[in-house]
């Protein structure tokens, strides 16, 4: 049986432990980027002939000083290839566009939906903010672009109408520098070491009482 003055003390780091922060978040003066930003976009194309088409794809997007100079598709993949229209390159082109065109890289916002997302390997704190018809995630210390939803994004083509909706995340940015102003939620590594190394020891000394008492606990 645990002794009482044990309990109490392991419910003390216990109390003490859940007191302490995952991260330290501190809002950052950074207003500016220049580099190269690399995005998921899943597009799913419905005609008014009642098909769907869903489109994955990954958008490399060079920035100088917040504005997207240039963008380059690296990756198309059809997921699935019936009911491909003739002009489907062109009506992913314009909705990558109108995507494009929707983007402020910087927008700061101090409350809201609170989410997480993963960017390269690292998990960081966003809002989920509705901007006109979008729906967006910004990284709370910045307010930068993570991704977002666009829903009915209309398109007139030689085949027909379409409605498209997009949703867009990032996944990594080149330089990276700008990461260390995210609020990135760091685990308490440190604090849970120490835990562990009291358990331990608290468990080491209690085997070591017993084994000192050994004549008390002894049936013959």
């Amino acid at each position: 049986m645990i002794p009482t003055h044990t309990k109490l003390l392991v419910f003390t780091i216990v109390l003490i432990l859940s007191s302490l922060s995952l991260s330290t978040i501190s809002y950052s003066s950074i207003t500016s980027y220049t580099g190269t930003l690399y995005y998921i976009v899943q597009l799913s194309i419905n005609s008014n002939n009642g098909f769907s088409i869903p489109v994955e794809c990954v958008i490399k997007a060079s920035v100088v000083r917040d504005e997207i100079r240039s963008v380059e598709i690296i990756n198309l993949n059809y997921l699935s290839t019936f009911n491909l229209p003739p002009d489907i390159l062109k009506i992913i082109e314009y909705s990558l566009k109108y995507w494009l065109g929707n983007i402020e890289l910087f927008y700061h916002v101090r409350s809201g939906t609170e989410t997480y997302v993963s960017i390269e390997g690292k998990i960081v704190r966003a809002y989920v903010i509705t901007l006109g018809r979008t729906i967006q995630y910004r990284e709370a210390n910045t307010g930068f672009y993570l991704g977002g939803i666009i829903n009915d994004i209309p398109y007139r083509g030689a085949t027909g109408t379409y409605r498209i909706s997009l949703i867009s995340y990032l996944y990594k940015l080149s330089p990276d520098i700008i990461l260390k102003q995210f609020a990135v939620i760091k685990p308490p590594r440190e604090q849970v070491i120490v835990f562990g190394t009291i358990i331990l020891l608290i468990i080491i000394g209690g085997v070591i009482h017993t084994f000192y008492r050994w004549k008390d606990y002894r049936l013959t």
